[in-house]
């Protein structure tokens, strides 16, 4: 059995947070919009999500058993799957894979995330992951984990910038619903890491509020996860008036 630590924030049914707030703290009236924010619909490329609170992709964990426990709640714009391998997205069977599997009403808010470093087989499994009429393919490019670095994949890809917009050039080529970006800053900022951006970015853990801010200014809206808790500075909130992602 599995046991989750009890949350220290109120989640109201309509999924409204609601944190305590130093009443002198002249961002409480802004930090007091967060539920309005998170309950607004928010564009990606030519379709809109009814609301801004998603559920990041995250192996072992977004399976399609707890993504269906998660609809039942509902109060979610967006989900994701597990990371899958580019490689064997193409010709994968659904009933047997251990990630790269969904449930037919789900597809509406369900985004496939791959994961590679070949264009060409990148944009083969975008292309599966539409006709299969997901709502769009997430890339790749933050996992850490050294197992998956090993193989030049995941936040690897971004030693290569030229690399990391060559993969994102050809999905969208291969594709015509909506790519998002899961990365990190990489090894060091980089620039020309502004010209991949896509429908949007989603970046996990730690970043420097002045790479974020530059890549708003892109038309790409960024969505922030990983290192977020209920309470002060790591409050969803706080991160909010910090980053300004969505």
């Amino acid at each position: 059995m599995v046991h989750f630590p009890r949350l220290k924030c109120r989640i109201k049914s309509d999924y409204s947070i609601t944190e305590k707030m130093n009443p002198v703290d002249p961002t409480a009236s802004r930090l007091s919009t967060l539920a309005d924010l998170l309950n607004r619909p928010l564009r990606i490329g030519d379709r809109t999500l009814p609301k801004r609170l998603v559920f990041a992709p995250m192996t072992f964990l977004g399976h399609a058993a707890f993504r269906e426990l998660l609809s039942d709640f509902g109060g979610f714009g967006l989900l994701f799957s597990e990371m899958c391998s580019a490689n064997t997205v193409p010709t994968e069977n659904r009933l047997i894979s251990k990630h790269f599997r969904w449930r037919d009403e789900e597809l509406p808010y369900l985004a496939c995330q791959i994961m590679g470093s070949e264009p060409e087989r990148m944009a083969a499994a975008a292309a599966r992951i539409e006709a299969e009429g997901f709502f769009g393919v997430d890339v790749n490019f933050g996992c850490s984990t050294a197992s998956i670095c090993r193989k030049s994949c995941g936040a690897a890809v971004l030693q290569k910038p030229q690399l990391a917009g060559k993969i994102i050039e050809r999905i969208r080529r291969a594709v015509r619903i909506p790519v998002t970006v899961k990365f990190r800053t990489g090894w060091q900022d980089d620039p020309r890491l502004q010209s991949v951006w896509v429908g949007a970015l989603r970046r996990p853990g730690p970043m420097p509020s002045r790479f974020i801010r530059a890549s708003l200014r892109t038309a790409a809206p960024g969505l922030r996860n990983g290192n977020t808790s209920a309470g002060s500075n790591r409050s969803c909130a706080y991160r909010f008036l910090e980053t300004e992602c969505l």
